[in-house]
């Protein structure tokens, strides 16, 4: 028994303006525009082995406007929400399952991807302590800043792997009754 489907996406979207008012250890609210987003993805997914193994794979792209960031930088490590003119992204990711017997499931994910921040000449406040700075920097009134052109996206590993194994069990226990 299988089946199987091979699918194309095409998606665009966006997030609206947002403000980071949080005033802890700065003194200025900072807000990024919208951004816009347009991806492409597609994939094959199946269902083999009497769907006993399970399979899927996929590739993207995509590409994302005014994309809004975080940095963390300055004297005091203030984050300020800034917009980056551009940030391109793409990968593969697949998934397979294995019902090995019937309680035992192994599993196997992952995935590689590649990002790229694309704002030519925008430079961020570095951190204030206890880092080092490997962009190339520029100093402005007094302050070191870094460039940050052509940067992966920040929290977005080039590759992911995880894997499982499952056994279920069932107990059978003992009803008890109340009563006489």
């Amino acid at each position: 028994d299988k089946t199987s489907q091979a699918y194309f996406r095409v998606a665009t979207g966006f997030r609206a303006p947002s403000i980071q008012g949080r005033l802890l250890f700065g003194d200025q609210i900072s807000v990024a525009k919208s951004e816009k987003v347009t991806s492409y993805e597609v994939g094959y997914k199946a269902d083999l082995m009497n769907r006993r193994v399970r399979v899927s794979a996929a590739a993207f792209t995509y590409s994302i406007k005014d994309q809004q960031l975080t940095v963390v930088g300055g004297g005091t490590n203030f984050n300020t929400l800034i917009n980056v003119p551009k940030s391109v992204g793409s990968g593969i990711e697949f998934s397979t399952q294995f019902l090995a017997t019937d309680n035992l499931l192994f599993a196997l994910c992952g995935s590689y991807n590649s990002t790229k921040i694309k704002a030519p000449g925008q430079y961020v406040a570095i951190c204030g302590g206890g880092c080092t700075v490997t962009d190339p920097t520029t100093v402005v009134n007094g302050a070191t800043l870094a460039l940050i052109d052509g940067n992966a996206l920040p929290q977005s590993p080039k590759t992911t792997l995880n894997g499982s194994a499952r056994y279920i069990c069932e107990m059978i226990g003992m009803a008890s009754h109340a009563g006489t």
